[in-house]
């Protein structure tokens, strides 16, 4: 494989590593997705030591040169002995440096700096889609998704500086000493001090810059998270004219990320002061040092005219560390934010050895199910049992905060039981994978939410592989297609290819609705879920979806709730739910026989909705 294959390899990013889990310790965290380019990363770090040499060697080739001047009193004499330390230098100083520093720019600018970040960015979105459904709910999304790309510039940073400035003055600090030891091993007294007194300041300059750069990085996305939540719900900001408050509360969060800003600076500022006052103490110490062993014939005058380039070269790239110790720790806080933000541990994952799903009539069975949303609260299902036969269609009824959600976010499971089992066919939906249980089953609700994309791409979405005929078939039975035809967007599209905004804001809820449903007949699930499927729609436009959702609904397992009982009042058996228990079941015309909570329920109806 030649060399340009080899590199193009290097910057695939498309395939996750063996263990794609990042750990949740600074250390082990930079380290995992460093190993991953380690290739990479060792010809970069081969390429700048070597340039960072072919620099730091120079006052040395001058050194010979000076002393082979200054001991050769006729010219014409010193020339030949001249040409092997020049040669070495234009070989060394000049070329291997100029080669090796134009490829290290080279592999930096158009393979790692893009490959690295972005195959960090891949990796955590893989990362963050496997966190349940709470930890979403838990957070701004804005936020999480700042920090994913947070993630991927500060690690890079990180690294970049490890491999490329810290390594080049560790370099250019080593053959500093070699050249100072060549000439006196009392020069690398001020060396070593200078050494000493830097690691000092950054003993107690680092723990104070690393704290203030992690909490700015807090603010930030805090910040950033604020700022996207309100254009997210930017109607509701309008509809409240609430543009004042909502502009102080953003003020608010932006002069907090300000405020640790500038700590972060001001601790940053102590530490140049301190290491300036370092340097100029090694300057004054090295070039006092060197005149007197110079007077005393301890070293020639090339040491001398070795000795003040090579002090000159390191105060320079100190005052230049520093600055990269700023950005480091800057970079490395953000990083360290990033991880104990993302990389929390998955509350829902697979077991080990889960299978997949297989439906081969689609009986659902709640066993003994007792669930809470917090380990000290209330049980919000408490002991429920129930069984729904292979292509019953269910009605769940009940007041707001009867368990009826809770009930379908089980099954889907978006959350786990805390006793009890949930069995499709007989199958524990725990011993299954979520995605094939997930896959099996199709739902509409009634906030229904679509992605900023096109309106094609958002009915696909329940079968990625399906023709533009079977969207299209889709869309009419969903009573869509008449509305999508005529839409259009900013950058041209019409019809399919216009795009809905974010959630589909440009669309009204009915048509919102209309699209989830036409996802839905794509998706031809065997277990259905309608959680006020129909809600949004005018009674014409309900009435011919209604018509299509009953063919839909032939042969398959459904769930259906609803708040107007005239909806759902023609399903096969309905379920009264209170307090997490089921209270009464049967059919319509039973349960109004019963004369019980149904009844009342019913005969209470306004405009065919269940009353608070």
């Amino acid at each position: 494989m030649s060399l340009l294959k080899r590199l193009a390899a290097l910057a695939d990013i498309s395939q996750l590593p063996e263990n794609p889990y990042p750990p949740r310790r600074l250390l082990p965290y930079i380290l995992h997705f460093a190993r991953q380019q380690k290739k990479l990363l060792a010809i970069l770090f081969t390429l700048n030591g070597t340039a960072a040499l072919g620099l730091a060697i120079a006052p040395f080739f001058l050194k010979k040169i000076i002393d082979i001047i200054n001991t050769t009193p006729n010219p014409a004499e010193a020339w030949p002995l001249l040409m092997y330390p020049v040669g070495q230098y234009v070989a060394i100083a000049l070329i291997v440096r100029l080669i090796a520093g134009t490829c290290y720019n080279a592999l930096n600018a158009t393979l790692f700096t893009s490959t690295y970040t972005h195959a960090i960015r891949r990796q955590m979105h893989w990362y963050m889609l496997r966190h349940s459904l709470s930890f979403f709910q838990n957070d701004f999304a804005g936020r999480l998704a700042n920090k994913v790309f947070d993630a991927g510039s500060a690690l890079r940073e990180v690294v970049l500086i490890l491999t490329g400035s810290l390594w080049w003055v560790t370099v250019s600090i080593l053959v500093s000493a070699f050249s100072f030891a060549s000439s006196s091993y009392l020069l690398l007294t001020p060396l070593a001090f200078w050494l000493v007194m830097y690691a000092f300041i950054l003993r107690f300059s680092i723990p104070s810059i690393r704290r203030r750069s992690m909490e700015f990085s807090d603010a930030r996305s805090a910040s950033v998270g604020r700022t996207v939540d309100a254009y997210t719900n930017i109607q509701t900001v309008k509809l409240f004219a609430n543009d004042v408050s909502e502009d102080s509360s953003i003020v608010n969060s932006i002069v907090n990320a300000r405020n640790h800003h500038v700590a972060t600076h001001i601790a940053v500022f102590k530490m140049k002061a301190w290491c300036d006052l370092n340097n100029t103490v090694f300057m004054g110490n090295t070039l006092a040092l060197a005149l007197y062993l110079w007077t005393h014939g301890h070293i020639t005058a090339g040491s001398i005219a070795m000795v003040i380039p090579i002090a000159v070269m390191l105060t320079n790239q100190a005052g230049w560390i520093a600055n990269e110790l700023t950005a480091f720790f800057e970079h490395l806080g953000t990083a360290e934010e990033t991880m104990n933000v993302l990389i929390q541990p998955h509350t829902l994952q697979d077991k080990s050895g889960a299978t997949q799903l297989k439906i081969d009539k689609g009986e659902i069975r709640f066993e003994n199910v007792t669930f809470r949303y917090h380990p000290e609260g209330d049980a919000v299902l408490n002991n429920l049992n129930l069984t729904i036969p292979a292509g019953q269609k269910v009605g769940l009824i009940g007041q707001s905060g009867a368990g009826k959600s809770t009930l379908v976010n089980l099954l889907l499971r978006f959350y786990e039981v805390n006793e009890g089992d949930i069995r499709i066919d007989g199958q524990n939906i725990n011993n299954v994978t979520q995605n094939s249980l997930r896959s099996a089953i199709g739902m509409v609700t009634q906030d229904t939410s679509l992605l900023h994309r096109s309106i094609r791409s958002n009915i696909a979405y329940g079968n990625p592989t399906a023709t533009d005929e079977d969207i299209e078939n889709a869309a009419k039975l969903a009573q869509a297609d008449s509305f999508i035809r005529q839409l259009s967007d900013k950058d041209g599209n019409t019809g399919y290819q216009s795009k809905v905004g974010e959630r589909g804001v440009k669309l009204s809820g009915g048509q919102r609705q209309r699209i989830a449903i036409a996802r839905l007949i794509l998706k031809n699930a065997p277990i259905l879920i309608m959680d006020e499927a129909t809600s949004a729609l005018d009674s014409e436009v309900e009435h011919a979806i209604q018509e299509n959702l009953q063919t839909l609904m032939e042969g398959r397992t459904v769930i259906a709730i609803a708040h107007r009982l005239s909806t759902i009042s023609q399903l096969d058996r309905l379920i009264v739910m209170d307090n997490g228990q089921i209270i009464e079941d049967g059919t319509h015309a039973e349960l109004l026989k019963k004369g019980g909570a149904y009844a009342r329920l019913w005969s209470r109806q306004s405009g065919g909705f269940l009353p608070d």
